[in-house]
């Protein structure tokens, strides 16, 4: 191994944990930028008697429940949520989207 790839692995090495932070950090962001797409182009529908409508608003509705819910459940390389962190006057929307995620 030359001595420029061991600089580089003993830098790895010296920085995994905030290495790991920030790549869990981007994966939430990802999540929360999907989250943030959805609601916005769902919000946007022009509701129509259609099959492709339905089965997009029903794709999309899905997408935005597992992705939202995922963050409270496990922890697939990212933080995981804790409950408790959502404001009052939100937690019968979070309650109902978890149920929903459930059913």
């Amino acid at each position: 191994m030359s001595n420029s790839s061991q600089n580089i692995e003993d830098i790895k090495q010296k920085y995994q944990e905030d290495i790991a932070r920030l790549k869990r950090m981007l994966r939430n962001m990802h999540t929360v930028s999907d989250i943030r797409f959805i609601y916005a182009y769902l919000s946007s529908l022009e509701v129509e008697a259609t099959h492709e409508f339905i089965m997009l608003s029903e794709a999309l509705t899905t997408s935005l429940i597992v992705r939202y819910g995922r963050r409270f459940t496990e922890a697939d390389g990212t933080t995981k949520l804790n409950a408790d962190s959502i404001p009052k006057h939100l937690s019968p929307i979070h309650e109902q989207i978890m149920r929903l995620r459930h059913a």
